[in-house]
């Protein structure tokens, strides 16, 4: 845009827009969509979005037909959080160029939008189900990463694009203790001036976020739980051996014994047992038994099995991380599509001067009203979305200290 375009609230909208855009987050590096059944109403909190998965089939071996049902399966999205920024803007103000307006205001104000998304995304950390790595221990190798790579692979997740998003610790210790190993010499060049981790082992971005989150495990003891009774499946599992009054926390990840993951395709069972993540917080009883809700659901039959058999009446369970109440960050590897963040148009208001624009699928809407006796014009920015892991299976947190 011309360097003399005068500050407008329209020209504010698109260059936030743009802005918002080019931010190293979560925000851009997932299955952004906007959501257009709400162009001519505009949206309302509450409203939700059905995301179509994917259809799953088994195979038929032989000369007889085996006909399956097609089962259209969705995930509903909840748009119900609205975030916006309110600034107070003079008539001074909108005699600057648009350039000197953006560059004192638009971009401070942006980057802050943009930061609380974000933090507000990685609250999906919690229905992430794969982990690799080791609570507490420094990631200083490529092991974990590896380990997270094979995950994905083991789920059939596309090659690229993949990402990981590490916070400042693991970088700190990852970048230094990789100088040992034999890397392309610009990847290499490439690490030591920025000080960050280069694209590695399948995963062709690397971000460094200061919203990693901490996970923190629930008072849940050093005892070892088990199953509490036999052929449970579904989304649902009770277990007794807690101590009294335990609590388990949203978002724990555990396996149970000899209940191991198995090829999506092929049924074939796998070497590694399969992870899960505890869905709602919940607290045992005076007896040590509990229920908890847990992701995925045990499946051990049909086109959605996803486990080699039911966990057996007493298997043991074992919690990552084992410590109770304590604290460890939790990054993350993904596919890209792992992650959808969806948008839609908010009312657009009669009164003032009020604008709703679209961007690389990013839906934003400015209202302004004037205030005659300060000479001023109080101007909100706002932004509806929802945002849901919908491809668990496709990202895998990775524990550090």
């Amino acid at each position: 845009m011309p360097t003399h375009e005068l500050v407008t609230m329209q020209g504010i909208l698109r260059r936030s827009l743009k802005l918002f855009t080019e931010q190293p987050s979560l925000v851009n590096n997932c299955y952004r969509e906007y959501d257009d059944q709400y162009a001519k109403s505009g949206a309302k909190i509450g409203d939700t979005l059905k995301i179509r998965m994917p259809n799953r089939f088994t195979v038929r071996t032989g000369r007889v037909a085996a006909p399956q049902t097609i089962t259209e399966e969705t995930q509903a999205l909840t748009m119900a959080t609205q975030k916006g920024i309110d600034i107070e803007i003079t008539s001074k103000d909108l005699t600057l160029s648009m350039d000197d307006f953006e560059e004192r205001v638009i971009k401070s104000m942006i980057a802050t939008l943009a930061a609380d998304v974000e933090a507000d995304m990685w609250n999906i950390h919690k229905d992430v189900y794969n982990h690799a790595g080791t609570p507490g221990s420094a990631i200083n190798s490529l092991t974990p990463i590896m380990n997270a790579q094979k995950l994905l692979n083991k789920n059939l997740v596309p090659a690229t694009p993949r990402y990981l998003v590490f916070n400042s610790e693991a970088n700190v210790t990852l970048v230094p203790g990789l100088q040992a190993l034999f890397n392309p010499t610009g990847q290499i060049t490439k690490q030591f001036v920025g000080g960050q981790m280069t694209p590695a082992c399948g995963f062709e971005k690397v971000m460094t976020s200061e919203y990693v989150p901490t996970h923190t495990s629930g008072t849940r003891d050093n005892t070892t739980p088990v199953i509490n009774g036999a052929n449970q499946q579904g989304a649902t599992l009770v277990l007794d051996g807690l101590d009294a009054s335990v609590t388990v926390e949203d978002g724990a990840k555990f396996t149970i014994n000899n209940v191991y993951a198995v090829n999506p395709m092929t049924k074939a069972t796998y070497k590694h047992l399969q992870p899960f993540t505890v869905t709602a917080a919940a607290a045992a009883d005076g007896s040590g038994n509990i229920t908890l809700s847990i992701s995925p659901s045990i499946i051990a039959s049909g086109a959605k099995q996803n486990v080699n058999s039911v966990p057996a009446d007493d298997a043991t369970i074992t919690f990552t991380p084992t410590t109770a109440s304590t604290g460890y960050p939790v990054n993350l590897g993904y596919f890209r599509d792992a992650i959808a963040l969806v948008t839609a148009d908010l009312d657009k208001r009669e009164t003032g001067e009020c604008h709703v624009e679209r961007y690389q699928n990013l839906s934003m809407r400015i209202w302004t009203a004037s205030d005659i006796r300060e000479d001023t014009r109080i101007t909100r920015l706002d932004i509806l979305y929802g945002y849901k892991l919908i491809r668990p299976e496709a990202a895998c947190l990775i524990f550090g200290e």
